[in-house]
């Protein structure tokens, strides 16, 4: 057993930020890129480590056993957090998958490497998880993973039904990473994009439902994918798709929410 690298011959035709994570130009100017000549960078990032413990803490608090277990991550980027988190777990498999090609096949591995783990069983897959889930996937997980990931895709209902269908029954869920903003935040997002929607303004329409805006849903980024939404979405998404939502927490220090999530039988 040992590190291995899989790339899906398809290209994105689903979620529009699949060219700005390719981008690698972009990516150059980012801290992840500068792993390749100091790792030690990356090694002393607070944010991907704050990451980390808190993914460690939700597993010791909830007495999650993983060693012998298939462990998805999905958008796992360079896998930091899953390096540093699983170096010390006897995993079965460990199926790391991001759509950005340089990221997952350049990157990740290196990553891996310093940590010291890449004899292990893991499989990085370059390619967008909607072809991977309904395509390519010859494992079930008993427990998947997703580190500032769920927010970036545009539709959650879609990515929880299919993520329902990998997991073995009793599977779990971590989120961790996901925005998490105020009541008045979300207000003044609701007024904000019902003026746009009534005047239409730059077409608006278009990309926005007045549902959607009534619920508080905020498209920050439509380049880079990136969405807010408030807690009674989050659980509605998870019920609707047959979810126990578990434990919910904030991380002070980043002001994010963790969502530990399992599936019901």
């Amino acid at each position: 057993m040992s590190l291995s690298v899989k790339i899906l011959n398809s290209n994105n035709s689903v979620d529009e930020s699949f060219t700005y994570w390719n981008n690698e130009k972009i990516e150059k100017n980012k801290l992840f890129y500068k792993l390749i000549d100091d790792f030690d960078k990356i090694k002393n990032d607070n944010k991907q480590n704050l990451l980390s413990n808190e993914l460690n803490r939700v597993i010791k608090n909830n007495s999650l056993e993983l060693n012998g277990k298939n462990i998805l991550s999905i958008a796992s980027g360079v896998c930091y957090v899953e390096a540093r988190s699983f170096k010390n777990i006897n995993f079965n498999k460990l199926t790391c998958i991001d759509f950005s090609k340089h990221r997952i096949t350049k990157l990740a591995p290196h990553v891996f490497r310093n940590f010291e783990i890449e004899r292990k069983n893991i499989e990085l897959i370059s390619g967008d998880f909607n072809i991977y889930a309904n395509h390519y996937t010859e494992d079930n997980f008993d427990f998947i993973i997703m580190c500032q990931a769920f927010h970036h895709f545009s539709n959650p209902d879609h990515i929880l039904g299919k993520i329902n269908k990998l997991l073995n029954p009793g599977g779990c869920i971590i989120m961790i990473g996901e925005p998490n903003h105020t009541k008045s935040y979300f207000f003044k997002q609701i007024i904000k994009n019902l003026i746009k929607y009534i005047i239409n303004y730059k077409k608006f329409r278009l990309s926005s439902s007045l549902s959607e805006i009534l619920y508080g849903a905020v498209s920050v980024d439509k380049i880079k994918g990136d969405h807010h939404w408030p807690l009674k979405i989050y659980k509605n998404f998870f019920r609707k798709n047959k979810f126990t939502l578990i434990e919910t927490s904030i991380l002070k220090k980043n002001n994010t929410r963790t969502f530990y999530l399992k599936q019901n039988v």
